[in-house]
């Protein structure tokens, strides 16, 4: 998240505009990771990977949905995939005869 884009951010419980952020980590383009605090009612919430949370109560299916995602990290992460440069392999592209156009299969191990 731009830093012009988080001083424009709204307290979703009180309505107050001049929310504060605590950046902890920033690159060149944006912030990374923060923590957004309403000085009026004194909520807060994270920016998390320049996405910014403002779920105040989530539904039972965004919490089914962050427990699942967290699970698929932790696989690829103990099984390091993302260190892996073999993970995905590019076969040759082929020609079908009967239609003339190009297509790639995508095999992963």
């Amino acid at each position: 998240m731009k830093l012009k884009t988080a001083k424009r951010l709204i307290c979703p419980a009180c309505g107050l505009d001049k929310l504060k952020v605590l950046i902890q980590k920033q690159d060149l383009r944006e912030i990374r990771i923060a923590k957004i605090v309403c000085p009026k009612c004194g909520k807060s919430y994270h920016i998390n990977q320049g996405i910014a949370d403002f779920l105040i109560k989530p539904s039972q299916g965004i919490v089914k949905e962050k427990k699942g995602l967290k699970k698929i990290a932790a696989v690829i992460k103990a099984k390091k995939w993302l260190a892996d440069p073999e993970f995905i392999k590019l076969p040759k592209i082929k020609k079908r005869k009967n239609i003339g156009k190009i297509r790639r299969q995508i095999t992963i191990r």
